[in-house]
């Protein structure tokens, strides 16, 4: 999907946006969501602090 959202970036320049991933298979990042900006045809990666963590701000906790 990254990849998808670099392509847009190289085929229309002035394209902008923003991409949430959350990849709960990612050993570093399985708790949070990733953030992707594409402005001016370059795409960059941060952190996301408005969905993060996913427990408790998405999902509740399992019970033991």
């Amino acid at each position: 999907m990254v990849d998808l959202f670099a392509k847009v970036g190289q085929l229309a320049p002035g394209s902008y946006g923003l991409l949430h991933v959350h990849d709960d298979e990612h050993p570093e990042h399985m708790l949070s969501f990733r953030v992707f900006r594409l402005a001016r045809g370059m795409v960059t990666e941060h952190a996301d602090h408005l969905l993060s963590p996913v427990i408790p701000t998405l999902e509740d906790p399992e019970a033991n």
